[in-house]
């Protein structure tokens, strides 16, 4: 009874026509989508013959025959795996809902092909093609971001790591600075005080030998 109820629906359908808006062929500014004409002398309001047929009634399917597809099946919309446990193989038809999820999307498709449901809107085979490619591009695309990343904190790592030898080295160079320039200071205070118990050793002839010798050059210099 169905079958033949959705044959004749289809039959009917074959003969309907496309409904567009009064002048839409004529007008670029008028869009193809159908609107009821209001026009008290309009020709397709008045069914008048040679004009575009207007939407009625009597191109509507038979009522047995709503909300079924063009195989006769029930169509059903479906957007997890729960969803398939009301439903038989032989009388209901599936549809993915759009809002479903690549990863979601291929755990129905191979659902479907394992319990033998007919999908409603699209090719099976097709679109878990399309869907691994999808997902193969973006776990290439992830692991190309995470090498970068990888490299990025490696750089990062071995930029620190010579921040901090340079740093070393510069401590360990102040820092020799630092005792060479005390043990100079160490070894100019150990000269004059060397010198200091060397002039108090001295005799106070060797003294005055000394004075007269520094007389005696100082003389020399001036002379010349």
């Amino acid at each position: 009874m169905v079958e033949k109820i959705v044959i004749l629906r289809n039959k009917l359908k074959a003969k309907k026509p496309v409904f567009k808006r009064h002048d839409a062929h004529k007008k670029a500014r008028i869009d193809d989508n159908w609107r009821r004409p209001k026009g008290r002398q309009n020709k397709m309001r008045l069914h008048r013959k040679g004009y575009a047929k207007a939407r009625s009634t009597g191109y509507g399917s038979p009522r047995e025959a709503y909300g079924l597809s063009r195989s006769g099946l029930i169509q059903n919309r479906v957007t997890h795996v729960k969803d398939f446990a009301s439903l038989d193989a032989k009388k209901d038809g599936v549809i993915i809902a759009r809002t479903v999820g690549n990863r979601r999307r291929l755990v129905l498709l191979e659902y479907i092909e394992k319990h033998n449901f007919t999908l409603l809107h699209a090719d099976v085979a097709k679109v878990k093609d399309a869907i691994t490619t999808k997902l193969a591009s973006k776990s290439s695309k992830k692991k190309a971001v995470e090498t970068k990343r990888k490299k990025k904190a490696e750089l990062a790592k071995k930029a620190k790591e010579e921040q901090k030898k340079a740093q070393e080295k510069a401590k360990e160079s102040a820092s020799q600075k630092e005792t060479k320039v005390s043990t100079q200071k160490a070894s100019s205070k150990d000269a004059s005080s060397q010198e200091k118990v060397a002039e108090a050793s001295l005799s106070e002839k060797e003294k005055k030998e000394k004075e007269t010798k520094e007389h005696e050059k100082v003389l020399i210099k001036q002379e010349k």
